[in-house]
């Protein structure tokens, strides 16, 4: 029993660490409207995730889950017309780290 007990404890911090937990990112950015977009680009595990929002009165706000701080890069698209029309040189861009304890 004693074993057990001091097994569990050993895999607590390995299946806490597993679990996805929950982020959030909010902004403001001017007053810009349709159809300037906003992209989040994030990599984990070896998979491209892209998500976007149209941006309304300036603000955007991205939610989803990670397991494990993450690199991730937020796009500024001002046409709208997505990142492969014009290329990442014409967009302002930013890298941040994405960590699922802290919101931003």
């Amino acid at each position: 029993m004693r074993r057990l007990v001091i097994t569990a404890l050993c895999a607590l911090p390995a299946i806490t660490f597993a679990q996805e937990k929950a982020f959030v990112i909010k902004g403001k950015i001017g007053k810009l409207n349709a159809p300037v977009k906003a992209y989040l680009d994030k990599r984990e595990n070896g998979v491209s995730t892209l998500d976007s929002v149209v941006l309304k009165n300036g603000t955007f706000q991205f939610k989803g889950t990670v397991k494990a701080p993450v690199l991730a890069m937020m796009v500024l698209d001002h046409t709208g017309e997505g990142m492969g029309a014009q290329g990442m040189m014409n967009m302002d861009r930013h890298l941040l780290y994405r960590n699922p304890a802290t919101s931003v």
